[in-house]
């Protein structure tokens, strides 16, 4: 695993749950020996493991248990969850050079690598730089369409997602998770559990690399799942077995045949405040199925005035 900081402080981090005074921290087992502390060290070390909620019990956690030592280390202030301004690259074992690259040019605090709840392909996931960790974060999974390549997603010019990404983290807390999809005509088993893949579990999997890997004081206030053309077969996918955990699910131009209200429909019986926007281009394949939901309780229609390849950047997390 590849830890990476922008300045030159150095920091060696493990988990951050909880904090000991100096006193106490000769009795501890530290992954990193502690042999010298000034204000450029800063060592966090782990106590006691996270515990892994499931994503709708941890939207209404209001609190995150923490000690009330945790900002004093050795006379230092190290109030990690409010600062806004953290640099960290994680790029685990086996991820590619080119996704690297692509994930490097984000500021904020990042991490790649391969889960096998997502067919052992990549996942980027992304804290936006500027992100206020005193307050609740939306936390957007992104599926992109058919064909689509994670590093294209990241940082096409003309149709990636860096700008517009860049742009919403101003007005929202926001963490965003994209997960590189199957190539080509297997679109249809994505998520799909045949296939041994599982979206219930890929959600909880990336929240847990969010606390125990980026920042543990990251709250989870909401989740937004959206699919772009083919990414809506994903949801589509989940939504049949039962797997589908969210406040809001957006088709971005996805609602090809019966994908967006067949998941509609085996969403909202269980979970009727979820929200869901419908993005369709009119007089296109998508136009059909989206008319079907018009005053559907929770759903919102939008008709797109761009081309079908640039519905992502315009509308995400509309």
């Amino acid at each position: 695993m590849d830890i990476q900081n922008s300045s030159n402080n150095k920091i060696a981090i493990t988990e951050i749950s909880d904090l000991k005074p100096p006193s106490e921290l000769s009795n501890l087992n530290l992954s990193t020996p502690i042999t010298k502390l000034n204000t450029k060290d800063i060592f966090v070390t782990t106590i006691k493991p996270t515990v892994l909620m499931k994503p709708l019990e941890l939207f209404h956690q209001n609190e995150i248990k923490t000690n009330s030592n945790k900002n004093i280390l050795s006379g230092l202030n190290l109030n990690l969850a409010k600062s806004n301004n953290i640099n960290k690259t994680i790029i685990e074992t086996g991820s590619s050079t080119i996704n690297t690259n692509a994930i490097k040019q984000y500021e904020g605090q990042v991490w790649l690598g391969k889960l096998s709840s997502n067919g052992n392909r990549e996942v980027a996931i992304i804290i936006p730089k500027g992100a206020d960790y005193s307050k609740p974060f939306e936390i957007v999974y992104h599926f992109h369409g058919h064909n689509g390549k994670l590093d294209q997603i990241l940082t096409d010019k003309n149709y990636g997602l860096h700008a517009k990404i860049d742009t919403t983290a101003k007005n929202k807390n926001i963490i965003i998770v994209i997960p590189q999809g199957p190539i080509k005509a297997l679109d249809y088993t994505w998520f799909n559990g045949k296939y041994n893949e599982d979206m219930s579990k890929f959600q909880q999997d990336t929240i847990s690399i969010i606390k125990n890997k980026l920042s543990s004081d990251a709250k989870i206030g909401s989740v937004t799942v959206e699919g772009h053309s083919a990414g809506g077969r994903a949801l589509l996918n989940a939504s049949r077995e039962g797997k589908l955990n969210a406040n809001k699910i957006d088709f971005l131009d996805a609602s090809y045949g019966n994908w967006a209200s067949e998941t509609y429909n085996n969403y909202s019986v269980k979970n009727p405040n979820a929200k869901f926007n419908i993005v369709y281009i009119p007089n296109s394949q998508t136009q059909t199925d989206a008319l079907s939901l018009k005053n559907k309780n929770g759903v919102t229609l939008k008709t797109s005035q761009v081309d079908h390849s640039s519905v992502p950047k315009t509308f995400f997390d509309f």
